[in-house]
């Protein structure tokens, strides 16, 4: 009789909270003072790319251009503009060489872009870097074209 009592008042606990699930879509609060909701996780990704998702690096190389560096001073600009949203750095890289050599190169060039953004006064607790070496390609060609699509770190929303 005990187990049926207690067995009951779980399913009574259980049934009285709410089931509503956190699907991510709303990455930040309701904003009392515009009485609007804030961007959707799309929306904020589709900022970032129009304003430049991605940075390319040379060959063999996390070094970043000046061209990286400009898109990435935009790109500072709305991470700072969604504090409280995390951001992650991925760092990849063409096929060429091995996959610890990729893995290793794409963390250098996740991290230069991770300390760029700092330097423009980014959070450091906003971003993570990570690197996917050659496994995730831009592209499935073996052209230089491919390769220099390949070799890139792109921001997205963690």
């Amino acid at each position: 009789m005990r187990k049926v009592f207690v067995f009951g008042a779980i399913a009574l606990l259980l049934s009285s909270c709410s089931s509503v699930q956190n699907t991510g879509e709303h990455l930040t609060s309701f904003d009392d003072s515009t009485n609007k909701y804030a961007e959707s996780r799309e929306d904020i990704l589709s900022l970032f790319k129009e304003s430049g998702d991605r940075v390319f690096f040379s060959f063999d190389s996390s070094e970043l251009s000046d061209d990286a560096k400009c898109i990435l001073e935009k790109q500072a600009e709305l991470i700072k503009q969604y504090s409280n949203v995390e951001f992650v750095i991925e760092g990849h890289c063409d096929p060429r060489g091995t996959q610890e050599y990729n893995i290793a190169l794409g963390h250098l060039r996740a991290d230069s872009v991770l300390r760029y953004l700092v330097g423009c006064g980014v959070k450091k607790e906003a971003l993570t870097a990570i690197s996917y070496g050659k496994e995730r390609r831009a592209s499935n060609g073996t052209t230089k074209e491919a390769y220099t699509l390949d070799r890139r770190a792109v921001i997205t929303i963690k």
